[in-house]
């Protein structure tokens, strides 16, 4: 990873924050792109942020250069913010890996001491 964490703003109106590495004039490759979803309220703006290519196990996307309106350097606050969104989702990934190992233990142990002698007439 390139430890080059820029602020894009699509084409398509989306605001994304990710490392950044510039591969050649076409195309940039991010990896871990979170999206920011800004929202206004009475109580002023919040912020938060989700997967930009959700449902996906892929980090690593390839992006036209065409596609960016422009790349900015974020502020810090928000580099902790994304700093901090990276590190819940490897939690969540990491706990979602232990439950299933964890399924796939008690299911071995069930089909190992499972009555499978019953006949039903």
């Amino acid at each position: 990873m390139s430890q080059n964490i820029l602020y894009l703003k699509l084409v398509t109106g989306e605001n994304i924050i990710a490392d950044v590495d510039q591969n050649d004039e076409e195309f940039l490759i991010i990896y871990q792109p979170l999206e920011l979803h800004v929202k206004n309220t009475y109580q002023g703006a919040s912020v938060n942020l989700s997967k930009w290519i959700p449902f996906t196990v892929e980090e690593e996307f390839v992006l036209p250069n065409k596609h960016v309106l422009l790349a900015a350097t974020p502020s810090k606050d928000i580099l902790d913010y994304y700093l901090e969104g990276l590190e819940t989702l490897r939690k969540n990934k990491n706990d979602i890996e232990r439950e299933d190992d964890e399924m796939e233990q008690l299911l071995a142990m069930v089909q190992r001491y499972a009555n499978t002698k019953i006949m039903v007439h």
